[in-house]
């Protein structure tokens, strides 16, 4: 069985080694931080146009550096932060060897190693904050909420937090999906701890307005749903062509229903 396989405590140090040998194993591959690749390029596309060029962002839990790459075409300077150091060796290698050609490394990205409860930056510092998946691999909810206070200080006034976590409705929501069709519930990773909507938007609404919130459902149904029933048996494979194409529509048509266990939050600091 695979680490990820395990069921383990989930603690602040299991998780952590999760990641530092997760980092070891994926290097400068775009699956270090997320298996579903063309999901993430998906979410790369969306959080780029929300970006401006003025914008001075932060990329808290950034992996090996591979989306901060690309919203640094969209920004005007950038710095991603991970607490694992193997990531962040990892992100400055791939500067120097970045695989997609259309991509011009500029000068105005960098890395550093760096913890989301406690951010080693000033006061409102930061025009934009991306999170993706970070708050769910906290091992408390006292933590999380301690990460949400650090994103609200060094964030502007005004500023956008872009949050994507997995969240125990949206989970649900697909489970109910796949369930109607005899599909088992989605894996639960022992390193996770999904966010409760309800009580996210609650915590959050002191210090945000809530800008808008996007499920990706018609990606998650096609790849989540439709191809797992398609190849059974087998398991689906994250790089299929169907989640290819499942990328495509869902540019077009985002939305099915309330399905999509991955969600965007657009938030604005008051």
């Amino acid at each position: 069985m695979t680490e990820q396989g395990k069921k383990m405590e989930r603690t602040w140090e299991n998780v952590k080694h999760f990641w530092d040998e997760t980092a070891k194993k994926y290097k400068l591959s775009p699956k270090g931080t997320i298996r579903d690749h063309y999901f993430q390029l998906l979410e790369i596309s969306e959080i780029k146009k929300l970006i401006k060029n003025k914008d001075k962002v932060l990329d808290i839990g950034c992996g090996n550096g591979y989306s901060a790459i690309y919203y640094s075409q969209a920004a005007k300077s950038i710095v991603g932060v991970d607490y694992c150091k193997e990531f962040i060796n990892c992100a400055n290698e791939l500067l120097k060897n970045f695989p997609d050609e259309k991509i011009i490394i500029k000068n105005n990205v960098k890395f550093q190693v760096g913890d989301i409860t406690k951010i080693n930056f000033s006061n409102g510092e930061f025009d934009a904050i991306v999170c993706e998946r970070v708050l769910i691999n906290l091992p408390s909810k006292e933590l999380q909420k301690k990460a949400i206070d650090e994103l609200h200080r060094v964030l502007k006034r005004d500023g956008l937090l872009i949050c994507v976590e997995v969240t125990e409705q949206g989970h649900q929501n697909v489970n109910h999906l796949r369930n109607m069709f005899g599909l088992d519930d989605l894996e639960r990773y022992w390193h996770n701890l999904y966010l409760d909507e309800e009580e996210f938007i609650n915590y959050i609404k002191k210090f945000f307005d809530m800008q808008g919130v996007k499920r990706f459902g018609m990606y998650h149904f096609i790849s989540k749903v439709i191809h797992p029933l398609m190849v059974a048996p087998e398991e689906p494979k994250f790089d299929a062509k169907i989640n290819e194409v499942a990328m495509k529509i869902c540019e077009k048509i985002p939305e099915f229903g309330d399905c999509g266990h991955q969600v965007m939050f657009l938030l604005k600091k008051k």
